[in-house]
């Protein structure tokens, strides 16, 4: 059985963990693209900062999938239970038939979001896609200064097009949802990037999520906070957006192959877009066929708590942020352990338990 429009959980979560149980994917995201406009330093695609144009191996040789694919996809996507769908790149405004794909998806009664780095967002773009059908926006922002967001992106001008297609988008009626990457050089900034999303009213999330290229160049996680970064920043006028935040179920498994999948622009299926094990193939099958059969999620949806080796044992799963594409493609294993997200679990557990007696001893 699976969840409608028309049935109506409690809430969010509680359709979340019904689907999870069902195994219903309600959350697809496709890429559409791979060109950007942008050559953002922590590219997951490929090393955009430098003259070659490299694609992830399951993607080498292949064409993006046309038009017509796509839009016969949504339906395949909609005949397997999925509700939500994000088109992604690249930079999503980049593809040529995104507001044909918008439109294909609101008559399959898909919700749409749409994610992008917000240059190309004026406010005819902006009314033109949301009277197509999308919704929802999810735009990052890599720094509250233009030098910082700039020298990440490496496009001098980025950053006030990046501001200007937040409010174009939020005045045309979008639900605009800032994410807001962390990373060594700008999270001293962040209070005053909080600042401009409070005046702005638009929601915004922070991430210190940075994984290596699918394409198998050198990655950039030297731009990964260290550890004297993190203790900085969890001490600083934003930290309590990073403590308190415990797993009490010990549950350690993302929505990956169980509410979520990822299409990269060439037709291959992926358990979410962040996590590059390629599971199938839309040129060669029906999304809804590959959901159901593919070896790789059902091989993931079979993985029991005691699978996860590493976390089993850890003293500080309660605080880690774990997500199972980032740790694969950080190291190869998707039920392993990624050393920085330990770390970084560590370093919240210890400043936790150190707000936590200083509120007992005052």
């Amino acid at each position: 059985m699976k969840i409608s429009h028309t049935q109506h959980p409690a809430s969010i979560d509680e359709l979340f963990r019904t689907a999870r149980d069902r195994h219903q994917p309600l959350s697809v995201t496709i890429e559409l693209t791979q060109g950007c406009n942008l050559a953002c330093a922590h590219c997951y695609n490929f090393d955009r900062t430098s003259s070659s144009n490299g694609v992830s191996a399951y993607d080498k040789d292949r064409p993006t999938l046309s038009p017509e694919r796509v839009d016969q996809l949504l339906s395949e996507i909609r005949r397997a239970g999925g509700l939500f769908v994000s088109f992604t790149g690249g930079e999503v405004t980049l593809a040529p038939h995104l507001e044909r794909h918008i439109r294909r998806a609101r008559e399959l009664s898909l919700n749409v979001r749409l994610k992008t780095n917000g240059t190309r967002f004026s406010n005819d773009q902006a009314r033109k896609l949301f009277a197509a059908g999308a919704r929802d926006l999810d735009v990052s922002l890599y720094g509250a200064k233009p030098e910082t967001h700039d020298r990440f992106t490496a496009r001098p001008g980025s950053h006030q097009r990046t501001l200007n297609g937040i409010v174009a988008a939020r005045d045309a009626g979008f639900q605009v949802s800032v994410s807001i990457i962390l990373h060594r050089g700008n999270y001293t900034e962040l209070p005053e990037m909080i600042q401009w999303c409070r005046e702005q009213n638009v929601r915004f999330e922070t991430s210190t999520e940075i994984t290596e290229r699918y394409d198998g160049s050198e990655g950039a996680d030297h731009l990964r906070l260290r550890e004297e970064d993190l203790r900085q920043l969890v001490r600083g006028p934003a930290g309590s957006r990073f403590l308190g935040n415990v797993n009490t179920t010990g549950d350690v498994q993302c929505a990956c192959a169980r509410t979520n999948a990822g299409i990269s622009h060439t037709g291959i299926v992926l358990p979410c877009i962040g996590a590059p094990w390629p599971a199938g193939d839309v040129t060669q099958q029906s999304f809804d066929e590959i959901w159901s059969s593919s070896v790789v999620f059902q091989q993931i949806r079979a993985l029991k708590f005691e699978d996860f080796k590493s976390c089993v044992t850890c003293e500080v799963r309660s605080h880690c942020p774990r997500s199972s594409g980032t740790v694969l493609a950080n190291t190869g294993e998707f039920t392993g352990c990624d050393p920085w997200l330990k770390m970084e679990a560590r370093v919240l557990k210890e400043e936790s338990n150190k707000k936590s007696e200083a509120v007992v001893e005052a």
